[in-house]
């Protein structure tokens, strides 16, 4: 079915996989570059290249370089809270009506911010962008892998003591070929009784034993997972918990997860009923949005339609980590645009 890209648009959907400091717009890092007296280390040409995948890039770790680029611009009260806000302003343009907003606070604390600081100078953009621009979000924070035990800690503590106030679970993040999340099973247990819900990143570097023990550790969703193609066994014990896979498809192929469209596991995935959603994973360093990758799945799949869109945006919703009475909510109002919208 040929998609139309203004209906693909302003169609409402759910994001559950967006990284802030991978998603803050060349606009935005211009203005936290003025306003705190930090110009760009070259011009914006240039600066663009340094914070957009190339062309060439092939691994997860080659992607993760651009990050080193754009941090340095996110140390400060006010950059985290115009850094959300920017993103929920991108999310708005193309009519996302929730979305789970994740990043390492210890990242963003290397000038003198607590970790506390940090997130609540995000938090504070958010509920700014949802006052504006009518975009319910949550905050998710990420522990490190590869960082230290007591700083990963601090950041399941802060993440329990600011639960009420817009963080509503953890991630693990960073290169997993290195870090396996075996490693993190006592941060995430504690994450869990605490009360906070949990995502990791696993089986975006070929290993589908990652994807299963992150899911014995008490993930309730994968981040990226298409390792699980490899493995049909651990696949369908993931479909049959009802484990969603946060999937990015321009991400997945920028980092090598996959490199043929022929073999991507999408349709896969879709007609063995392992639940799906599909994110950005990160706007400015993949150089991409939500509509864009419903567009590419459009081109590529010829029986992804507007049917397929909704079912995908109702089960991310499904499985966002927000009350029931909100999801009903949401829920409702998904399903009343694609039934006025796509006639």
């Amino acid at each position: 079915m040929q998609m139309d890209y203004h209906t693909v648009k302003n169609l409402p959907k759910v994001e559950l996989h967006c990284h802030l400091d991978g998603s803050v717009s060349l606009a935005a890092l211009e203005s936290i570059a003025a306003e705190e007296g930090n110009p760009f280390p070259t011009d914006i040409r240039k600066f663009a290249g340094m914070v957009r995948v190339q062309p060439d890039c092939g691994s997860l770790d080659d992607y993760l370089k651009c990050f080193q680029s754009i941090l340095p611009y996110l140390q400060s009260k006010y950059a985290l809270s115009l850094a959300s806000f920017d993103l929920i302003r991108q999310a708005a343009e193309e009519n996302v009506v929730y979305m789970e907003v994740r990043f390492s606070p210890i990242s963003c604390c290397r000038r003198g911010l607590s970790c506390e600081e940090a997130v609540g100078s995000v938090l504070e953009g958010l509920k700014k962008g949802e006052k504006i621009y009518g975009v319910k979000s949550r905050a998710l924070l990420c522990l490190m892998r590869g960082d230290t035990e007591e700083n990963n800690r601090l950041v399941v503590e802060t993440a329990h003591d600011m639960k009420s106030e817009g963080v509503a679970g953890i991630d693990l993040a960073g290169s997993e070929s290195s870090f396996p999340p075996e490693n993190y099973r006592s941060l995430v247990r504690l994450a869990l009784d605490y009360g906070l819900k949990a995502t990791i990143h696993a089986g975006e570097c070929g290993s589908a034993e990652n994807v299963e023990t992150s899911v014995q550790m008490g993930a309730s969703r994968i981040g990226h997972g298409i390792a699980l193609q490899k493995d049909t066994a651990i696949r369908r014990r993931c479909a049959k918990a009802n484990i969603i896979l946060e999937m990015c498809p321009v991400s997945n192929f920028q980092t090598g997860a996959s490199t043929d469209w022929g073999a991507y596991p999408f349709e896969l995935f879709w007609k063995e009923h392992v639940p799906i959603s599909i994110s950005t994973d990160n706007r400015t360093v993949s150089n991409t949005n939500l509509t864009e990758e419903y567009m590419l799945l459009g081109q590529k799949y010829r029986f992804f339609d507007y049917n397929t869109m909704l079912q995908l945006n109702l089960t991310a919703l499904e499985h966002a980590f927000i009350p029931e009475r909100e999801k009903e909510e949401l829920s409702a109002k998904i399903k009343g645009a694609y039934q006025t919208d796509i006639k």
